[in-house]
């Protein structure tokens, strides 16, 4: 794994099972884009007064050369699931990101020739 990796877990145990999964999600990203310099997850447990589950959040920010994209997933008691949403809504951000980036690239390209 090359991407500089960040896994926070705030108001919640830190899980190897959580740990692992993410892992694996994050090498998935580096396959399909290898142009991933940092990855940044947080799974938290937000406090919520009125509520009687036990509601989680997702962010991952994930760093390629010239974007930064960021996402946001909450508001579900399975974290997994939340995790597996997160990681398909960046892996689409991604493709926008890089589509964009190389279709600019190559209109440049062809102007300078």
């Amino acid at each position: 794994m090359q991407t500089e990796l960040k896994i926070t877990f705030l108001d919640i145990a830190a899980s190897e099972a959580m740990d692992a999964k993410i892992r694996e999600k994050v090498a998935h990203l580096e396959k399909r884009f290898p142009a991933v310099t940092a990855c940044h997850v947080i799974v938290s447990a937000p406090h919520r007064h009125r509520s009687t589950h036990r509601l989680h959040a997702v962010r991952v920010n994930v760093a390629v050369p010239g974007a930064t994209i960021t996402v946001n997933c909450d508001d579900k008691e399975d974290a997994y699931v939340l995790l597996r949403e997160a990681f398909a809504a960046a892996e689409r951000d991604l493709e926008k990101a890089v589509g964009r980036r190389s279709a600019h690239e190559g209109r440049e390209r062809q102007a300078a020739v």
